[in-house]
């Protein structure tokens, strides 16, 4: 820690030494994978207005530690982790229909081909019954929950990921709702957050419309306020 900025120092053949200034921060991101979550080891990325290289767009500052080691990290940077008792809401199952399809396509491609004498077209409505199974597992891990001056957002099974964004880091919220979406009074809601990050875009799929835009109407509010 630095009067203004975190130092992270790293390498051995080739050293890089980088200072992600606090107040330049937006957002902080847990990575873990399904081996570490079980031993406690997780890497925290912070996204910031500068990149850390041309290919990252996130700066690693703890690239593998324990959770009391990555807390001080976070407070230095004005972000918590949710408690035990925080209230997380879930994505509608909706979000599934994109596997089931491919599972669907892989199935009736391989009862295509043993129609045709292939034995191996077997291996269709076996992989399809895979793919089916771990979307609708998948959705259970895509969750939020509104923390007052932040929102956080999980996601992911084998590659836990825990988005914490604070209110005022973000500069847009975009309320999508299509022709699945609107019939189920659903809609998705996407951050835009300066800096970007390579770990993709910050969204919460498949939420009420109704609690979508509260949810919107409270980060504009304080982004408004910063």
């Amino acid at each position: 820690r630095e009067p203004r900025a975190l130092r992270r120092t790293r390498g051995l053949t080739t050293r890089t030494d980088v200072a992600v200034p606090v107040r330049r921060v937006q957002a902080a991101i847990l990575v873990t994978g399904w081996v570490r979550q079980r031993f406690g080891w997780h890497e925290l990325r912070l996204q910031s207005l500068a990149s850390d290289g041309e290919k990252e767009r996130d700066h690693q500052v703890v690239p593998f530690a324990q959770l009391e080691s990555i807390d001080p990290v976070l407070a230095e940077v004005a972000i918590t982790r949710p408690d035990g008792d925080a209230a997380w809401q879930q994505s509608h199952r909706i979000i599934a229909l994109g596997g089931l399809v491919g599972a669907l396509g892989a199935s009736v491609g391989g009862l295509v081909a043993v129609s045709f004498g292939q034995a191996l077209g077997w291996f269709g409505p076996v992989l399809g019954v895979l793919i089916g199974a771990t979307s609708l597992f998948g959705v259970r891990f895509h969750r939020w929950t509104d923390l007052g001056e932040q929102v956080a957002i999980r996601r992911g099974f084998w590659k836990p990921k825990l988005t914490l964004l604070p209110h005022a880091s973000v500069q847009s919220v975009d309320l999508k709702s299509d022709f699945l979406l609107r019939p189920l009074g659903l809609a998705t809601l996407v951050f835009g957050v300066p800096g970007g990050s390579s770990l993709a875009s910050h969204e919460i799929p498949a939420i009420p419309i109704a609690a979508a835009r509260e949810l919107r109407v409270r980060i504009l509010t304080a982004r408004a306020r910063a």
